[in-house]
């Protein structure tokens, strides 16, 4: 199995420390598992069926994969907002009555899921603090952190932006969403049938982008404006 672009900069150091990828040493890779597979096809059938096989694999595969990480990232915005509706409901009995009393039920609310979701994440996955943008421009750039995809950090993020938007408080979902669905399309490519892409920083960093994309659609259900949002959030000059 190839190793990912984490096993191949972090070795047995910690996994919440920045690593810089070299992009350039695996430029080759996808040429050279396409080169593979159609030299097995060749081997094992002298038919040809095996060597068109992997030929209409090898082109279908990314985007299987971005179609994947696509409706992966709608339905955690479907859920996440289902949850926040029900949230807002339960908040809507609590402080039904706006005077003295209600004010102040409002406020008690706010701060019990603040404190709630605050512990949350210093408990159980620090990383998820904040909107994650300034994470995600980090690693387009080359730069990982492997613990900014890790699953628990998409749980922990997923019930912090719920727990953020019940208690009424200045945040958005987008830039929580967009970490979201770059750390959901890093999880899918650990699938056996997609862990090429991994392996190859490029390619790796390529997809990380289109996730970045479909964060942003599935946020605002713009596809148009979130491909020029990934340019802009993705672009290293202008």
């Amino acid at each position: 199995m190839n190793s990912s672009v984490y096993d191949q900069v972090a070795g047995d150091k910690a996994n919440d420390e920045w690593y810089q990828l070299d992009t350039y040493a695996s430029s080759g890779v996808g040429i050279a598992n396409l080169a593979d597979e159609i030299d097995f096809g060749r081997r094992t059938d002298r038919n040809g069926c095996n060597r068109i096989r992997a030929l209409v694999w090898h082109v279908c595969k990314l985007p299987l994969l971005l179609g994947i990480v696509g409706g992966c990232s709608g339905l955690a915005c479907l859920t996440i907002q289902g949850c926040i509706d029900i949230g807002n409901i339960t908040g809507h009995f609590i402080h039904a009555h706006w005077n003295i009393l209600g004010l102040i039920s409002y406020v008690s609310w706010a701060l019990l899921l603040s404190i709630i979701n605050l512990a949350i994440v210093l408990t159980i996955c620090p990383q998820a603090a904040g909107s994650g943008i300034p994470e995600m421009k980090t690693t387009l750039t080359g730069v990982v952190k492997p613990i900014l995809f890790s699953p628990r950090l998409i749980l922990v993020k997923s019930v912090g932006v719920v727990l953020t938007a019940m208690a009424d408080l200045s945040v958005g979902k987008e830039g929580p969403l967009i970490h979201i669905s770059m750390a959901i399309a890093d999880n899918v490519m650990l699938l056996p049938c997609f862990r090429e892409f991994k392996s190859d920083a490029t390619q790796w960093l390529s997809i990380l982008g289109c996730a970045c994309v479909a964060g942003v659609a599935a946020t605002f259900g713009t596809p148009f404006g979130a491909l020029l949002f990934s340019i802009e959030v993705t672009a290293e000059a202008y």
